[in-house]
C-alpha cells in the first residue's frame, strides 16, 4: 500500500521504485528531501488489464487482497474475471496515470522500453544523475531483462502463471473483444486519449460486430429526417 513513501520518512539518498500513487498523493508526502527526481512510467491501460488479470490470477506474491482478488478469479471464467477487473481494479491504475498526464514530468512508456531497452534506461540514469558506464548499463539490463527473468524464453513465448508472462506490448487484442471491449471502451477511452495512446474513440471497432445492418440507399426506410431531407446513406458500424 506504499507505506515506504506515505507512511514513513523518505530517506535521503535512496532510490524508491514501484510507488504507485496519483500525483495528489504524491504532492501530499511530507518533508521530501531536497533535491530529488522524480519520473514516471506508464503503460497502455488494455494490456495492463491482461496482465493484471494473469498476475493476481496465478503469480503475484500473495498479500492480504492479492489472496483475496486470486479467491474471486478462481471462482470466475477467464472472461468474467477480465470485466471484474474492468469494473473495479482497473479504474485505480488509471485515476494514476491520469493524474500525471498533465504534469510536466519526465515520462517512460512501457512500449518504449520493450523496443529499447538501454536507450530508454541510459536516458532514465542520465535524468537521475547516476554515474554509470555503458558497459555496466548493459550488463544491469540485460540481467533484469524478459529473457534473463524467465530462464531463457523470448518476448513473446507465454507461459501464463510465470509473473514474467509474455514481455510482449498490443497483447489485449487476443483478449479484448465483444462485451469486454464494449465496457472497457465506455469507460476508459477517454484515459487512452489523455494519456497518448489512442488519438479517437475509433480504436478497436473491427473487434465488435455491427449491431446494425449496412444498408443500401435503395433498402433505406422509407421516413424522412427530422431535418426534412430526402438524403439517406447507408448505416456506419454501431450507428
Amino acid at each position: 500500500d506504499n507505506a515506504q513513501v506515505l507512511r514513513t520518512p523518505i530517506a535521503p539518498g535512496m532510490i524508491y521504485p514501484n510507488v504507485y500513487v496519483t500525483s495528489y498523493d504524491f504532492a501530499a508526502i511530507p518533508n521530501i528531501p531536497e533535491p530529488y527526481v522524480k519520473f514516471v512510467t506508464i503503460r497502455d491501460l488494455r494490456d495492463t488489464l491482461i496482465s493484471l488479470y494473469f498476475s493476481l490470477r496465478y503469480s503475484h506474491p500473495e498479500s492480504f487482497n492479492v489472496i483475496k482478488s486470486r479467491s474471486l478469479l478462481e471462482q470466475l471464467t477467464q472472461d468474467e474475471g477480465l470485466m471484474f477487473l474492468i469494473m473495479n481494479n482497473l479504474q485505480f491504475v488509471a485515476n494514476v496515470a491520469l493524474s500525471w498526464a498533465g504534469e510536466e514530468i519526465p515520462l517512460f512508456r512501457y512500449e518504449d522500453m520493450l523496443k529499447d531497452e538501454m536507450g530508454a534506461f541510459k536516458r532514465i540514469v542520465d535524468l537521475m544523475k547516476i554515474d554509470i558506464s555503458n558497459s555496466q548499463l548493459a550488463r544491469i539490463v540485460k540481467a533484469s531483462s524478459f529473457e534473463t527473468l524467465s530462464a531463457g524464453r523470448k518476448s513473446g513465448q507465454e507461459d501464463q502463471k510465470s509473473h514474467f508472462r509474455k514481455g510482449v506490448s498490443g497483447d489485449w487484442r487476443n483478449y479484448l473483444q465483444g462485451k469486454l471491449l464494449e465496457a472497457f471502451k465506455e469507460r476508459y477511452d477517454d484515459v487512452l486519449m489523455m494519456t497518448g495512446y489512442e488519438t479517437s474513440r475509433d480504436w478497436g471497432m473491427e473487434l465488435l460486430p455491427a449491431r446494425f445492418p449496412v444498408l443500401l440507399p435503395a433498402e433505406m426506410p422509407p421516413v424522412r429526417c427530422w431535418c426534412g431531407s430526402d438524403d439517406f446513406s447507408g448505416f456506419i458500424r454501431d450507428y
